[in-house]
């Protein structure tokens, strides 16, 4: 759930972002860690029972990879963050439709 909220986040702040020319890119990166520190550290405690330690330093690496004005999906951190997230695992196991 943690590296889905990631990648959504940071696809709809900054695909917004482009409808404004870049003038709203301060208030984006802001609300996006914002909203993926709170989401990943949320999904890190409640879903995952991470200690809160952990749980905030996940939420807070998420955070800053999300707040960074250029889409990480393609990136070599937005491979490490569906393949830390189990995200890859997750598509795999989907059986196509008959």
């Amino acid at each position: 759930m943690s590296g889905l909220l990631i990648i959504l986040v940071d696809t709809a702040f900054f695909g917004l972002d482009a409808i404004t020319l870049g003038l709203s890119l301060p208030v984006s990166c802001v609300m996006a860690f914002l909203m993926v520190t709170t989401g990943v550290f949320l999904c890190q405690r409640h879903l995952s029972g991470d200690r809160p330690g952990p749980a905030i330093a996940k939420a807070f690496l998420g955070g800053v990879l999300a707040g960074v004005p250029t889409p990480i999906t393609g990136t070599l951190f937005g491979t490490l963050v569906i393949l830390s997230s189990g995200l890859s695992s997750a598509w795999k196991s989907q059986s196509p439709p008959k």
